[in-house]
């Protein structure tokens, strides 16, 4: 390993207004490297049987993805 992996977790989805950018904006600024997302929240992202919703997800990797490049 070449670099420590240095992570937090981030729930966009419970966030009352939009501040994504500014939370990614402070990752950054802190080194986090690593976001865990979604693991918690399965019933935003199939909130019926078979139907999927993975705006909340793609959203945050998107974003973070663009920070980061």
């Amino acid at each position: 390993m070449d670099h420590l992996l240095y992570g937090c977790a981030y729930y966009d989805e419970y966030m009352p207004y939009e501040r994504l950018d500014k939370d990614l904006a402070m990752m950054k600024k802190a080194g986090i490297n690593v976001i865990r997302i979604a693991e918690s929240t399965w019933s935003t992202e199939e909130p019926e049987d078979g139907v999927f919703d993975f705006s909340h997800v793609t959203k945050v990797d998107r974003k973070s993805t663009r920070l980061n490049s």
